[in-house]
């Protein structure tokens, strides 16, 4: 969803949303790529089975380039 004008021009009539989240994938090995609210990065909102995940949060490569948290 990344390019998609999410948080600049969706109104709900209180004002822009200050973040938006895929709140539950049904599905497993995805991955869902949204801009940040402040469009200088890439939330990565990702699905994988506990063990995949359970390598995911402890890999070096990525945590040199990436920060982890829950949504």
């Amino acid at each position: 969803i990344c390019n998609f004008p999410l948080h600049d021009e969706m109104d709900f009539g209180w004002r822009r949303p200050v973040k938006a989240a895929v709140v539950d994938a049904p599905f497993v090995d995805c991955t869902f790529l949204m801009d940040t609210p402040s469009g200088d990065g890439i939330n990565a909102i990702v699905a994988l089975k506990e063990e995949d995940m359970k390598n995911l949060l402890v890999d070096k490569e990525l945590l040199a380039y990436a920060s982890l948290s829950n949504i």
